[in-house]
């Protein structure tokens, strides 16, 4: 009988739980005696334990990669189905003893495991590589890792909503204004380290087993779709929420899973769709009654859930057939056809049901921060991606877009100069309301087109408006007199002392060379520009 000192942990059954703590294992060819040792100290003594059972009832001799120990299962005489009596766990201090007493024991296994065994066995001759696991895991920490290396490490902590949309996150007015391509790219950016570790641990256990399941062009297929379908979700019920994050994919996933079930029933072996279809369902509840909390994007997971379920009923590969590889293959593009005509339709419609013109005025405030920087969003000085922003907020015809665009225009500032481009776009702006367009477009029709009657109608419309610009102007133009505007200089100077008390900082500067005597009507004609801004309301951004 040769002895090994083991340590046992607590396992199954009445036995298998009785035993606990350190002890022995004594194998031989008649029995195997497992001795918990006695313990003693002041207030009381414990006996030892001592169990003996039949090298004829033990199976699934096994290492438990979960706790790092080994273990086996003792069954009824002549039965190795269905339950065990007891499950024995135990630790050994030493590989090489682990290793002499797995050679001991018996190597008979019960008929669930063959049969898991056998099932496993198939699957990874089927699928050997799980790459787009692999690929998808490596891409999602890629991701963050560039995310907090050109956006500063503390977005790894806590990335504002800003550093999220420049990565790919999900947003109601963005996708609604074209960016298709965020109900995809979200599931790629995670918001937070807790947020990543979670989600790729739980995508790394349910993601190798499912791609095995589906094959890998199809479990892509059936991934990408669930994350399309989570995030069109989520922009229906919460438009203007910042989202992001591989969760719901991964309920897609778990929808695929039990979807396989339902479709090919009977495929998986009937003792292990039990364990299954009991995690998912466990995973399934608890994850979306925590996701009610505030900060989680819960509708994402229930879009994912039921994208992923409805495509794995569709698609779900036969298991044994000779054409899986064939049949996969025509799945799968029969899965992204549904994928991609099923988004299409979806975003056409404008499933965030927001506003045209709360779209322009969002696109335009992404243009006027990027246009003069923003130091309290993390946002640099751009004025090329300005300028993008403005062109689609110019679509939503937004006046403060079109005259911003026009300014850029004008001064050749992130796009090519084009004057003829600005006054098109000042009169188009004008035409809207926009006060600083019209003072913009009656200066230039006043002092560059030679239009002076109806430059000064312009300008007053736009003084009327509030514009101190077009004030200014009309100022001058009365200090200077025409044959549209009779001369006023009284009138003029108390309108350029009025702008001056109220800081109009051009208005200054002309009052301080009227009293230095200089000439100024070279200069009066000059762009005078007012700071525009659009107050902000900003995004909290939510997991999913």
């Amino acid at each position: 009988m040769r002895e090994f000192k083991v340590k046992f942990l607590k396992g199954q059954g009445v036995l298998g739980k009785l035993l606990n703590g350190y002890g022995t294992i004594a194998v031989s060819d008649d029995e195997v005696v497992l001795t918990r040792s006695g313990t003693s100290n002041v207030l009381w003594k414990t006996p030892p334990v001592i169990v003996t059972v039949n090298p004829n009832q033990i199976a699934n001799v096994v290492e438990n990669k979960e706790l790092r120990c080994l273990q086996f299962s003792e069954y009824p005489a002549g039965k190795f189905s269905g339950q065990p009596d007891n499950v024995f766990l135990f630790k050994l201090d030493f590989d090489c003893e682990k290793a002499q007493l797995l050679e001991l024991l018996p190597k008979q296994t019960s008929d669930e495991v063959t049969l898991e065994t056998e099932f496993m066995d198939k699957l990874k001759q089927l699928t050997p590589y799980s790459f787009f696991t692999i690929l998808i895991v490596a891409l999602c920490v890629l991701v963050y890792i560039a995310m907090g290396v050109l956006e500063g490490f503390e977005t790894c902590v806590e990335p504002n909503g800003i550093a999220l949309l420049r990565f790919g996150a999900d947003y109601g007015p963005l996708v609604a204004a074209g960016e298709w391509y965020r109900i995809i790219t979200c599931a790629f950016v995670h918001i937070g380290l807790v947020h990543i570790l979670f989600n790729m641990v739980i995508l790394w256990q349910i993601g190798n087993f499912v791609e095995r399941l589906y094959g890998n062009l199809l479990f892509l297929v059936v991934y990408l779709g669930s994350a399309a379908a989570g995030s069109l979700m989520s922009l229906t019920a919460s438009p203007t929420i910042i989202s992001a994050g591989a969760s719901g994919a991964i309920f897609g996933l778990y929808g695929a899973l039990l979807a396989y079930m339902v479709r090919r029933h009977g495929t998986i072996p009937l003792h292990m769709v039990s364990g299954i279809r009991n995690g998912a369902i466990a995973f399934i509840v608890f994850n979306l009654m925590y996701g009610m909390q505030p900060g989680i994007d819960n509708w994402c997971h229930v879009g994912g859930l039921l994208g992923g379920f409805f495509l794995g009923v569709i698609v779900a590969p036969p298991f044994e057939s000779e054409e899986r590889t064939r049949q996969c293959v025509i799945m799968s593009i029969l899965g992204a056809a549904i994928v991609a005509a099923g988004s299409y339709s979806c975003l056409s419609s404008n499933p965030t049901k927001l506003d045209q013109k709360d779209i322009g005025n969002i696109l335009t405030e992404f243009g006027i921060y990027y246009n003069y920087g923003n130091s309290a969003l993390h946002i640099k000085k751009n004025v090329n991606t300005a300028a993008n922003y403005y062109k689609r907020a110019v679509k939503f015809d937004n006046p403060v877009a079109i005259y911003n665009l026009g300014i850029l225009y004008r001064d050749g500032d992130g796009v090519e100069n084009d004057d003829a481009k600005a006054f098109e776009l000042f009169k188009q702006a004008a035409d809207l309301g926009d006060s600083d367009a019209q003072s913009e477009y009656g200066r230039m029709l006043y002092f560059e087109k030679e239009n002076k009657k109806e430059g000064v109608e312009w300008l007053k419309k736009a003084s009327e408006n509030g514009s101190q610009t077009a004030r200014f102007f009309l100022a001058c133009i009365y200090y200077e007199g025409d044959e549209n505007v009779e001369q006023n200089q009284e009138f003029a100077l108390s309108e350029l002392n009025a702008l001056a008390d109220s800081g109009f900082q051009p208005a200054i500067d002309l009052l301080k060379k009227l009293e230095e005597g200089v000439e100024t009507s070279d200069s009066v004609g000059e762009p005078a520009q007012e700071d525009d801004s659009v107050p902000v309301d900003n995004a909290e951004p939510e997991e999913n």
